[in-house]
């Protein structure tokens, strides 16, 4: 949504952040309790749907279709 210029820029953001909780889970998931887990994945998964939401709400509105409200098409771009 953010990164309709730069795609690679959006793909690289996406695949670091990716990578960074892949290894954090790997460095200290095994000293971790099962309900530290867990509760350690509802509260990252909330706050990644609170940010979604704001960001929907005040930064970037997106339709269901997944296309910026009231920007124009790449073929009404062309004319």
């Amino acid at each position: 949504m953010m990164f309709t210029d730069d795609a690679e820029a959006g793909f690289a953001n996406l695949k670091f952040w990716q990578s960074l909780g892949n290894t954090l889970m790997s460095i200290f998931g095994a000293g971790l309790f099962f309900k530290f887990k867990i509760m350690a994945s509802f509260s990252v998964l909330s706050t990644g749907i609170v940010c979604i939401v704001i960001l929907n709400r005040y930064v970037v509105k997106i339709d269901g279709k997944g296309k910026e409200k009231g920007s124009p098409d790449q073929a009404e771009l062309l004319y």
